[in-house]
């Protein structure tokens, strides 16, 4: 655990995983949907879904929360192919930065590939603070994931939708500006329309960036759209 990742600036020291990312490391996909911090209990809860993407058979993992100073008493509550539940224990009052290890157990590392470790990381800014924490069943948990990934791509969703407006704002600004230049080239002289007219190509060259840009955007919307509607429709089911 690098030193150097640790800055004494509260929240500056090590890039934060946002709730509902998935992270990739060597066939692993991890993904934390849910990481609670109960001040008067000490204790802190995370939800975490592991897809191997691999043939290794590995569906178990050494996991373990640090803070700067100290490895802090992780325990896994349950551990299944789609939901890792983990209790921590004895959380100091003061820290600011966390991460959690995934490794390969000890009898696993010869047949997990390139895989050694993952690090995710969270701050006491960004961790979801609760009154309590309280054990609960299998069926309870996996229902509370999935209403966190839920809440998590609605929070994306907004973000993109905020971003797709930006790119359609700065289409709208483009098309004036063609219309604005195309216009001045009336009263202009040759070699001033020369100089307009690649000023316009440069406009034009930008919109057809934008909307690129925007055409992603329209997919990433429709994709999160379609996450939200399966993992309610698996909510139904519960």
């Amino acid at each position: 655990f690098s030193s150097k990742l640790w800055l004494k600036a509260p929240y500056e020291g090590v890039p934060i995983t946002p709730i509902g990312k998935t992270v990739t490391e060597e066939d692993r996909s991890v993904t934390v949907n849910s990481w609670k911090y109960c001040r008067n209990e000490k204790k802190m809860e995370i939800l975490v879904n592991v897809e191997n993407l691999s043939l290794d058979g590995v569906e178990t993992y050494n996991w373990k929360v640090k803070t700067i100073s100290s490895d802090l008493e992780t325990k896994v509550i349950m551990e299944s192919k789609d939901l890792t539940v983990l209790e921590v224990k004895n959380v100091p009052r003061r820290w600011t930065e966390a991460a959690l290890v995934m490794e390969l157990k000890k009898s696993d590392r010869n047949k997990g590939g390139q895989f050694k470790m993952l690090k995710l990381y969270t701050n006491e800014k960004n961790v979801k603070k609760v009154s309590s924490i309280k054990r609960k069943t299998l069926k309870e948990y996996k229902t509370e994931q999935i209403n966190e990934k839920i809440n998590g791509y609605k929070v994306q969703l907004s973000e993109m939708k905020k971003s797709k407006r930006e790119i359609e704002r700065s289409i709208n600004n483009a098309d004036k500006k063609i219309n604005d230049l195309t216009l001045e080239m009336k009263n202009q002289t040759a070699n001033e329309q020369m100089k307009t007219g690649e000023e316009i190509i440069n406009v034009q060259t930008e919109k057809e960036r934008l909307t690129d840009s925007l055409n992603s955007k329209k997919e990433e919307i429709a994709e999160l759209k379609e996450k939200i509607k399966i993992q309610e429709g698996l909510l139904k089911s519960k």
